[in-house]
């Protein structure tokens, strides 16, 4: 029986290299697998780019999540994956300016919803928490 990450490695997907604080995650790098997780995420520029925070003396524990289909299914097809990246990369920007991604940092959306999506610090109103249990986010 496949491990439950030798099962991960094999499929597409998107993931997020961060660094886990005492304040929670900083997402530091965002990347797309369009072949494997296994083939993509650990490749040496990656490790490079990983690494290079550490030395920096970012405080933290590394930590990667993963996106991908549940179940067996491995394929997703390429738009898809792209998409989420875009939207992913463009969640993370607001919270680290300083994202080592290059695409997809600029010409950020002007819009947001405060609590909800791109909407500012700060405790969250309670109608905001209301819209987004409605909207499911």
């Amino acid at each position: 029986m496949k491990s439950q990450a030798n099962k991960i490695a094999q499929k597409q997907g998107c993931y997020i290299f961060a660094l886990k604080a005492s304040q929670g995650f900083k997402r530091w790098y965002i990347g797309k697998a369009t072949k494997t997780f296994k083939q993509e995420c650990f490749t040496p520029s990656k490790a490079n780019r990983y690494n290079g925070l550490l030395w920096e003396g970012k405080k933290g524990t590394p930590v990667m999540f993963f996106v991908a289909l549940a179940g067996n299914k491995k394929k997703i097809a390429t738009p898809v994956i792209n998409d989420l990246e875009k939207f992913l990369i463009q969640s993370a920007v607001p919270k680290n300016p300083n994202i080592l991604n290059v695409q997809n940092t600029k010409n950020l959306p002007a819009w947001g919803i405060k609590g909800v999506i791109r909407g500012g610090k700060g405790k969250a109103p309670g109608k905001s928490k209301t819209f987004k249990i409605m909207m499911g986010l």
